[in-house]
């Protein structure tokens, strides 16, 4: 949990020493506050004979006031001094960002026609953004970008024989899903 008053600039902020673009003081902004939780949890299981590696994380942050700027409402328009144009707000927590790294270490296999083979030893980076579209925060759009660095990396590695051949093995990988852009619609009740 984390709490930031506003500072002196952005309640009493009355001087515009360029005398065009400047933002005005608003004595009327509360303070920010927000939470934070992460949460991972992840593990390996033998399952059949192989080896299974599962991760589950969960990541949210809320901010309630955030302070920032906005255009001069038109109502106070011609309230303050020349120049000033815009003015500190309070804005509740309509959007929102995230970006998580996933480090694989090196896996080995020992693969039939091929003896022990290593494979993964990767970093996988994931990123986020959503927007609430309302004030209830009842419909959220979310841009999530899977594999951002586009990176080819095996999930798995093994091999079969070759149709028609007596005992000739052909090596197979599994890959992991390239890069991939999600856009998600979501409504809450």
């Amino acid at each position: 949990m984390s709490f930031l008053l506003p500072s002196a600039e952005n309640l009493y902020r009355i001087l515009c020493p360029t005398g065009v673009n400047c933002t005005h003081g608003n004595t009327n902004l509360a303070p920010e506050q927000s939470l934070a939780v992460n949460l991972s949890l992840g593990g390996q299981i033998t399952f059949v004979q192989r080896m299974l590696e599962w991760q589950l994380n969960g990541w949210d942050r809320t901010v309630d006031n955030l302070i920032t700027t906005a255009p001069t409402p038109v109502a106070q328009l011609g309230a303050f001094p020349a120049g000033f144009t815009r003015t500190f707000i309070n804005i509740p927590d309509k959007i929102g960002a995230n970006v998580a790294v996933k480090f694989t270490g090196e896996k080995t296999a020992n693969v039939t026609g091929f003896g022990p083979l290593a494979y993964a030893n990767n970093y996988v980076v994931d990123a986020g953004v959503y927007v609430y579209l309302d004030q209830a925060r009842a419909h959220r759009v979310t841009l999530r970008l899977e594999n951002l660095l586009d990176e080819t990396y095996a999930t798995a590695v093994n091999s079969a024989v070759l149709a028609g051949t007596a005992n000739q093995h052909f090596l197979w990988q599994r890959l992991a899903p390239p890069r991939t852009v999600q856009l998600n619609y979501s409504y809450y009740l």
